[in-house]
């Protein structure tokens, strides 16, 4: 039994799991070290198939299940490592190629900005007297959103067409994260619903 932690927030369905197995983390660390990564989203990981990206895929089989979407089979398309040095920040963004977006906390403190997810309902609000009085403090300022704290070890899983973002890392660590994203293969053989 994985520990993990599930919702749906604005129907949207968002999964977190986490890593107990220490030395899968620290293979991790191995593969980000010894690549040739530029910092930059250019590099993929995991060409070919680790305990980790497995774990991975173990964690979306089970993310896939809770909104009964029979999976036939996934696939992490590409794994990037993220550093966001103290004073940047991750503009809002999605993963529009992806069905799944992923993003594992290699290496965070309490302190660091949390993952903020956008409302994806075309009715929202947006407020830019909000916007205003918040600008700088929270990336997704002005529109409804939610925050997910982060925690070394943790896996987060949302569709990719969710807009998210993170604030200004206002610490003097880096944090590390590995983001992913992966196709998910519906099994149409399955039927999702009975009458």
């Amino acid at each position: 039994m994985m520990k993990s932690n599930y919702r749906e927030i604005w129907a949207t369905p968002i999964a977190e799991y986490y890593l107990d197995d220490i030395t899968i983390h620290n293979e991790l660390v191995n593969i980000i070290n010894n690549t040739s990564w530029g910092g930059d989203d250019s590099m993929n990981l995991f060409k070919e198939p680790c305990r980790f990206s497995e774990w991975v895929l173990d964690c979306v089989k089970d993310y896939t299940s809770k909104f009964n979407y029979p999976l036939k089979s996934a696939s992490i398309q590409r794994g990037w490592c993220v550093l966001q040095h103290p004073f940047y920040d991750t503009f809002i963004h999605t993963h529009y190629t992806a069905d799944i977006a992923a993003v594992y906390y290699v290496d965070v403190i309490p302190e660091h900005p949390p993952l903020e997810v956008i409302d994806p309902r075309p009715a929202h609000n947006f407020n830019m007297v909000h916007r205003k009085l918040c600008d700088g403090v929270n990336v997704g300022s002005g529109f409804s959103s939610i925050q997910i704290p982060v925690a070394t070890h943790k896996l987060i899983l949302h569709p990719g067409y969710l807009h998210h973002g993170v604030s200004y890392n206002l610490t003097d660590k880096t944090r590390t994260v590995v983001a992913m994203n992966v196709m998910a293969k519906r099994d149409l053989s399955v039927k999702r619903f009975t009458c």
